[in-house]
């Protein structure tokens, strides 16, 4: 017969749960208690930005099987791709707390050594296959999972392993097999995404940053935390290797003109985001300074405040070819959330200039 223990859920009602991974995770953190009666109406999963960068992600599934205490559910590799972004939080009509659930599991699955360094590593090399700034990322992101220090160390330790592995590894250049050139102002998470989804895709791609470092937002992040620039750094070498132009202290506007790249150039996404940052809010979001008033867009790109106003299925702004994404369109955004939004627009850029797909 299945042990069970009693925890009480209401003032009036004591519930029975059995012991397993759940129990163990509810030990762990009282908003466990809340999955008990999730309605299930997938807005967890709907909300995470995480779902668009890997699909095969989803939240809500994934503490189902909590619920079901499966064994197996602790081994896998989707345990480490919660950002703690909370969009999930704020949009659930339970106010379930999945971020600080997924610090628990975590730290379950450590302590009962069902998961290790390994399957996080599993995480980054995946992470690496659809981002150009892994590291970074998961530095931001994936920790730390604050007064946990077990995570935290194993964490750490993992990524600086990767780090060093990362950089041994040769970057071939992508041939360019499409002749429609593409310009995107920023090199923001947005901006990066984009350029490093289309120039894989064989596209010529020039980024224009009108800072002296291009890296955005994850730069000012970086210098938040205990990260040697030098990481974000090798990591847009990466992007040039493959065959991204960056165009640093070059301001659309001012040192080249909008005018200038309708001309020159296919498709433009505007990608600009902070230029100034105040302290950083949580693990991977940080308050803002709009740029877009800066850069004197044409009359024909439909401003709304001081965001770009664009149409929500493609990301195309009133001006045909001409595409934003990021800050420049949500207002403030956590990095995944930028991460998310480069890839559809570069997947709408794609359709624009007549590209078949099959996604």
């Amino acid at each position: 017969m299945t042990e069970t223990t009693e925890i009480l859920v209401t003032k009036e009602r004591l519930v029975a749960v059995p012991r397993g991974i759940f129990y163990e995770i509810l030990k762990k953190s009282s908003e466990a208690e809340k999955l008990i009666y999730c309605y299930e109406c997938g807005t967890c999963t709907a909300s995470c930005p995480v779902v668009e960068i890997i699909p095969e992600f989803n939240p809500r599934t994934f503490f189902q099987r909590v619920l079901l205490n499966q064994k197996n559910v602790l081994t896998g590799v989707d345990l480490w791709l919660c950002t703690r972004c909370y969009q999930c939080y704020k949009r659930c009509p339970h106010k379930v707390n999945l971020p600080d659930l997924f610090c628990s599991a975590r730290e379950v699955a450590v302590e009962k050594g069902l998961t290790d360094a390994g399957k996080l590593t599993e995480a980054l090399k995946l992470l690496r296959e659809k981002i150009p700034f892994p590291v970074v990322y998961s530095w931001l992101c994936l920790r730390p999972c604050e007064g946990r220090s077990v995570l935290d160390n194993m964490v750490v330790a993992t990524l600086q392993r990767f780090i060093i592995d990362y950089e041994k590894e040769k970057t071939v250049p992508v041939p360019n097999t499409r002749e429609e050139r593409i310009a995107i102002m920023g090199s923001g998470s947005a901006g990066l995404t984009a350029a490093y989804d289309l120039v894989r895709k064989g596209y010529p791609v020039t980024v224009f940053e009108a800072l002296p470092e291009a890296g955005g937002i994850l730069r000012a992040g970086i210098r938040k935390c205990p990260l040697p620039s030098e990481v974000l750094d090798n990591e847009i070498q990466h992007l040039k290797d493959l065959g991204v132009e960056i165009r640093t202290k070059t301001r659309v506007g001012e040192d080249v003109t909008f005018n200038d790249l309708l001309r020159e150039y296919k498709a433009i996404l505007i990608a600009v985001g902070a230029h100034k940052t105040k302290k950083p809010v949580g693990c991977c979001s940080f308050e803002w300074v709009t740029a877009v008033e800066s850069i004197h867009l044409p009359k024909a790109v439909k401003i709304i405040g001081k965001t770009i106003a664009v149409d929500p299925a493609t990301l195309e702004t009133s001006l045909p070819g001409v595409f934003a994404a990021g800050d420049a369109v949500s207002g403030p955004s956590t990095i995944p959330e930028a991460v998310a939004a480069g890839k559809r627009a570069a997947v709408s850029i794609r359709r624009y200039l007549g590209e078949r797909q099959n996604e």
